[in-house]
């Protein structure tokens, strides 16, 4: 019998996709949580006492539609991992959602936003780690329809 059919004629699923969909699920919540602690650092301003001081010029030109921008990509990319834990097929276009909203919000932090030049280099890190993981996201769960993975 062929390793990749069960016993019912199923695709059988590898380990790896379970611990690369949990791993996105729990990215996701921290991404949501984080959208919790950047939003309110934003909308109260007494909040930012505990960063730095370079900080608060920053989200003091942080546009509002960024938040929202923020809030729709970590919410699909949220639901869309829940979707590949259940194998569902829409998870492909929830994760899509995720990752073009990623990519708005992380290259206007980059290049539309003094983020750079305020705190150096290092902090592109952080949102080219996030693009990534949103692209990884995308294309795994692309990979998992194609293999008869989700339904």
């Amino acid at each position: 019998m062929n390793d990749s059919i069960d016993d019912l004629g199923h695709p059988r699923i590898p380990t790896s996709y379970w611990i690369i969909a949990g791993l996105g699920f729990l990215w996701n919540l921290m991404g949501a949580y984080q959208y919790y602690v950047e939003y309110n650092y934003w909308t109260k301003p007494e909040t930012r006492s505990a960063l730095p001081p370079e900080f608060g010029p920053l989200y003091d030109a942080t546009p509002s539609w960024l938040y929202i921008v923020f809030a729709i990509s970590v919410l699909a990319g949220l639901i869309g991992c829940i979707g590949l834990l259940m194998r569902k097929k829409w998870a492909v276009q929830v994760l899509l959602v995720s990752l073009l909203f990623v990519l708005v919000q992380m290259l206007f932090n980059l290049f539309g936003t003094e983020l750079l030049t305020a705190l150096g280099g290092s902090a592109a890190i952080m949102p080219v780690v996030v693009m990534l993981i949103a692209a990884v996201l995308y294309f795994y769960s692309r990979r998992a329809l194609g293999k008869g993975w989700l339904s």
